[in-house]
């Protein structure tokens, strides 16, 4: 499609004043085109472009109805990487031996190991505990203590 010279220029002059919507015109044929808004005499008009003219919506025939553009879906960030264990063992590995200077390396790798081990073993025996602590509900708990005391007077 050509527009002539004066045509384009005041299509070029509207289309400065005009701010595109958040909302999307559908037409009757099933297209979805941008919505632009103005100001005319102290009112906004809504209008959509289509072969080179700016249509109002209301006035124009295939217009159906405005849909609002829907807000992209921002991703949460992912969580930070959990390091493995190796990672964890080199890490401490490397603070180490710049806290210690001169110290054999074989010494500096079985004193981690050692601490990673205590460590390990530190949180399987809380692991097992907190398995084996049974809370009674506070409904039975009367009736436990009857039978314990009926126990111990044995």
């Amino acid at each position: 499609m050509a527009l002539r010279s004066a045509d384009a220029w005041d299509f070029l002059n509207l289309k400065k004043q005009m701010v595109e919507a958040d909302h999307l015109a559908v037409l009757s044929d099933g297209r979805k085109v941008p919505v632009f808004i103005y100001t005319n005499g102290g009112q906004q008009k809504y209008c959509i472009e289509g072969e080179g003219c700016f249509y109002e919506t209301q006035k124009y025939s295939g217009f159906v109805r405005f849909e609002k553009i829907p807000d992209e879906a921002v991703a949460p960030p992912a969580p930070p990487r959990e390091p493995t264990e190796t990672e964890v063992f080199e890490q401490r590995l490397k603070t180490a031996r710049q806290s210690n200077p001169g110290v054999a390396d074989w010494i500096l790798r079985k004193q981690v190991t050692a601490q990673m081990f205590q460590e390990g073993l530190a949180a399987q025996q809380r692991a097992r505990q907190e398995q084996q602590d049974l809370t009674i509900p506070d409904k039975w708990a009367s009736f436990a203590n009857a039978a314990k005391r009926v126990r111990n007077s044995r």
